[in-house]
């Protein structure tokens, strides 16, 4: 008996069972795709445990270490013969752990992104489109669209928990340390310390999604689901102060601005005396340059003074915010592209 087709109405010939609306996907079809995806769900749950079991680990025993008091009393003393730099299991190898999870943002970024770029570009679409098992549920159960708004609802759901995940254990990391060697506009740090890492998990799973439907080959559908997240994050990175007013300041003489700690320069340079802004390499063409041609380059300009564009650290909520609407805004056209190059999929 030959499997039945998809009539113009949406319903399967031979079954009077509607196979559901654009936007709809019954609960069945999301307790199908937790089926088929068991393995890589509990290997994904596995790896936010551990990370989780290792920040907390080690953050207890930087918190509770013996010789903590004792260690961090004598830090301004070089002295090695002190019992805190001879303790293997102390303090101090207790600090350079956690300063590393501190100082290493980038790779918190692998978990939530990347993983969900590569399974909702192979295991949850591609894969199926790759090996035909897609048609049974198109031609018995489920219409295109509510088989795709299924993958899409539980690869999102997956990614954004595991994202806010990685974000909570960041923070615990960022405030409780309170000397790391990073500043809050770095990429990395700037990502992972808000809910951006979240909308950029989202639009990670849209993007494997349309990968998939793209080119509906595994290996093709994950590496073009990658390239394409990289690339957003990459044009992100380079828009991101952009996004929200600068504060700015000017000054006559060579005494330089006064800018709020950590604050994050945007653009500096020489200030003229008609007020006229000019970059800050003005008078230092490349290559070998005399003293006494920059002080004339300074003269001939009427240079007077300078001038810096700057984000404070309370800009960061502001451009947290921003960036996360902007990626969220990207995630939802993005899902509407996938749709539409569904429909040309679908039989």
């Amino acid at each position: 008996m030959s499997a039945p087709v998809l009539s113009p109405a949406g319903r399967a010939a031979g079954d009077g069972t509607p196979n559901g609306s654009a936007g709809e996907a019954r609960p069945a079809a999301y307790r199908t795709v937790l089926r088929l995806h068991r393995r890589g769900l509990r290997f994904l749950a596995a790896l936010v445990a551990l990370s989780a079991t290792v920040v907390i680990g080690v953050y207890l025993w930087w918190r509770f270490a013996a010789d903590r008091d004792e260690c961090r009393d004598g830090r301004g003393d070089p002295g090695y013969d002190n019992e805190c730099w001879q303790n293997t299991f102390g303090y101090i190898n207790a600090e350079s752990w956690y300063t590393m999870l501190g100082n290493e943002p980038r790779m918190w970024l692998l978990l939530p992104v990347v993983l969900a770029a590569l399974f909702a570009a192979g295991p949850l679409v591609a894969r199926e489109l790759e090996s035909g098992t897609y048609r049974m549920a198109w031609t018995q159960s489920q219409s295109p669209a509510s088989w795709l708004t299924a993958r899409l609802v539980v690869g999102g759901a997956v990614a954004a928990g595991t994202a806010v995940a990685v974000t909570a254990l960041y923070r615990l990391v960022w405030e409780t340390h309170g000397d790391l060697q990073v500043m809050w506009d770095q990429d990395g740090v700037f990502r992972a310390l808000g809910p951006a890492l979240t909308a950029y998990a989202l639009l990670a799973v849209a993007l494997g999604a349309l990968a998939g439907l793209l080119v509906r080959r595994v290996l093709m559908a994950m590496s073009l689901g990658l390239l394409a997240t990289g690339a957003l994050l990459g044009a992100m990175r380079e828009v991101r102060f952009s996004l929200w007013p600068t504060m700015s300041q000017e000054w006559q003489g060579r005494q330089g601005g006064s800018l709020p700690e950590q604050s994050s320069v945007v653009g500096s340079g020489m200030l003229t005396a008609s007020g006229d802004r000019k970059p800050s390499d003005f008078c230092m063409p490349s290559g070998y340059y005399e003293r006494s041609d920059y002080e004339k380059c300074l003269a001939d300009n009427s240079v007077t003074g300078g001038w810096v564009e700057y984000h404070p650290p309370t800009h960061f909520w502001p451009l947290q915010l921003v960036e996360t609407g902007v990626v969220l805004a990207l995630t939802a056209v993005v899902v509407f592209a996938a749709y539409r190059v569904l429909r040309r999929v679908a039989p």
